[in-house]
């Protein structure tokens, strides 16, 4: 099983980050190869509204930082995204390459029944974080569900932290977020066939 992990905090080791290495760290336990991509170190542009990946092209025609986690991503059992929430929504990182995933949905995506071009059968796991209550943002987490349905991840899990303040190890001191996540994980993986 193979196991692609992108961060899009562009502050290393925050919340959400730490949360994410729980599940990953539960799962390299179960000895799945994973596969880290750091956002914020990769040089690369938001979708450019070209169409051409609605061509026989068939992929994104930008060539920068997000190419191989595009491929990456594209050979994956399992994608984990992680993303604190800035300004109302994900992180701009994480945005950029959820954007760019709009390139595995073929030409005809409404009403089509080859509407992606990922093998069936992906799971994502989508790591949120925010320093508000959880009453707050509850629209986020369903949003990118149907996102992440619509490019061809038909099992999708939510891990969320909420009331985590501004403190980048708050994550530490929440034992129930984390022994979520190390669930989550051996769940994720159970289901994945490993």
């Amino acid at each position: 099983m193979r196991l692609v992990a992108v961060f899009g905090s562009p502050r290393q080791g925050g919340c959400s980050d730490t949360l994410a290495e729980a599940f990953l760290d539960e799962a390299q336990r179960l000895e799945v190869q994973i596969e880290r991509f750091r956002l914020s170190k990769l040089n690369y542009r938001g979708c450019l509204g070209c169409g051409l990946c609605k061509t026989d092209r068939a992929e994104c025609v930008q060539r920068d930082g997000l190419t191989p986690v595009l491929q990456a991503v594209r050979e994956c059992d399992v994608l984990l995204v992680a993303s604190p929430v800035y300004f109302l929504d994900v992180s701009s990182q994480t945005k950029g390459f959820i954007d760019r995933c709009y390139s595995f949905c073929a030409p005809q995506i409404v009403g089509s029944p080859f509407r992606v071009r990922l093998s069936e059968g992906k799971t994502v796991v989508f790591v949120v974080t925010q320093g508000a209550d959880a009453e707050s943002f509850t629209d986020l987490p369903n949003r990118y569900r149907f996102v992440f349905d619509m490019i061809g991840f038909a099992r999708i899990h939510v891990i969320r932290g909420c009331g985590l303040g501004f403190k980048k190890d708050a994550v530490t001191r929440r034992k129930d977020l984390l022994i979520d996540a190390r669930k989550t994980a051996r769940k994720v993986i159970f289901m994945a066939g490993l």
